[in-house]
């Protein structure tokens, strides 16, 4: 069994069943991504070791923000909390690549590449700092 059976990250309160949150994410996230791309060859244990390996990389935190994310709402249905964490797809088919990231920044990136999320916030920003240019 691998170690994230049984093993979660230290920032992963003990107050939930990590592994159930997890497999449920895996399976939600393989659904989702098999209707977007037919040819999809990898598992719902794929997914879970890929979401596993975001989670500990992640070391808590938002991969856009940086900010530290509410790991007691992980993997439940969204009821408002903007730092509830979330996978998004960094990359993807064929070469996916899921990092964590709060809801709110999830939410905001939407389908753009992080690229074109990285340009739209730098114009946000520049028009909020210069409104009349």
């Amino acid at each position: 069994m691998n170690a994230y059976y049984t093993d979660p990250p230290d920032f992963i309160p003990n107050t939930i069943n990590y592994f159930d949150r997890l497999n449920r994410m895996a399976k939600n996230i393989r659904a989702r991504d098999k209707r977007r791309w037919e040819n999809l060859t990898l598992t719902q244990a794929d997914y879970r070791e890929m979401i596993h390996q975001a989670i500990v990389n992640s070391i808590g935190r938002c991969y856009y923000t940086g900010d530290f994310l509410h790991w007691n709402t992980f993997g439940l249905p969204f009821q408002g909390d903007t730092l509830q964490p979330t996978i998004d797809h960094f990359s993807l088919a064929p070469n996916i690549q899921l990092v964590v990231s709060s809801w709110a920044a999830n939410d905001a990136k939407s389908n753009l590449s992080y690229e074109a999320f990285v340009i739209l916030c730098r114009k946000i920003i520049h028009h909020y700092d210069r409104p009349n240019d």
